[in-house]
């Protein structure tokens, strides 16, 4: 591909002086992950709720495999959102329906993107279920019933079993033990090994020596509380090809593809 999956183009919003974020501007390559980062109330989530059509920019523009995002419909961005994109929230519950069984969490997915057989539906989330290291058998029990590690793990299913093109996450791992932050960082390694794509841990907590590319000089955006950072050049692999094509998260990157950079 030779243009940006995702760019970002002096996007600003500020709720309050110095509260949000400011001139922002960015491309997400295909086979990318990009790493937000910054100390609480800078303005991440803000940032992320942004790009991800969740929260309108005061100004600025998000170009989606260059269509403007905000040009888009709401029913059209809604529609990205059940389908070629996936969000993975910090509180797991942010991102479950509490009163559907955890097999209905998943095939709601299934559904947005024209599935209606049944049958099939319930095999697809059975199959995704064990992925994600939850026993098929609890596939009708609803997600209040589930620990906060498995919670996490039937969030992160619901959001992959349609193979989106993009994934946003917020601190996924935050929130949890740190044994069970472990199992879940290898477990998003090997589901992203066993689709055939590159991988790598991006937690420095975690790192398993995988190929990273670190921060360096480059362009700069400005955060809504005056802190100016790097936002590098980034690597990236044309002959590689990557079922899911890139990945925002805040702070705690989960897996890389090609490369990986720090806004």
């Amino acid at each position: 591909m030779t243009q940006p999956l995702l760019s970002v183009n002096n996007l600003t919003h500020l709720y309050a002086p110095g509260k949000g974020f400011s001139d922002v501007s960015f491309d997400l390559w295909p086979g990318e992950v990009l790493g937000i980062v910054g100390e609480s109330g800078s303005g991440k989530t803000t940032l992320l709720k942004s790009i991800s059509s969740r929260l309108t920019p005061q100004s600025g523009d998000i170009l989606y495999q260059n269509r403007s995002l905000y040009g888009m419909s709401e029913a059209d961005r809604r529609r990205l959102l059940r389908t070629e994109w996936g969000v993975v929230h910090q509180h797991p519950m942010d991102g479950l329906r509490r009163q559907v069984s955890a097999g209905g969490n998943i095939g709601e997915r299934l559904m947005a993107t024209g599935a209606r057989h049944y049958g099939e539906i319930r095999a697809t989330a059975k199959r995704w279920l064990e992925e994600v290291e939850i026993p098929a058998s609890r596939i009708d029990d609803l997600p209040t019933t589930f620990s906060g590690g498995m919670q996490q793990r039937l969030q992160i299913a619901r959001n992959l079993v349609t193979h989106p093109k993009l994934v946003f996450m917020d601190e996924p791992t935050g929130g949890l033990d740190v044994s069970v932050q472990a199992k879940l960082l290898d477990l998003l390694r090997g589901l992203v090994v066993g689709t055939g794509s590159g991988s790598g841990d991006c937690h420095p907590r975690f790192g398993r020596g995988a190929p990273v590319s670190r921060p360096s000089a480059g362009d700069e955006a400005r955060s809504g509380g005056g802190k100016w950072i790097n936002r590098p050049r980034a690597r990236r692999s044309a002959s590689s090809v990557y079922p899911v094509a890139g990945v925002v998260g805040i702070a705690e990157l989960i897996f890389c593809f090609a490369g990986w950079r720090f806004l």
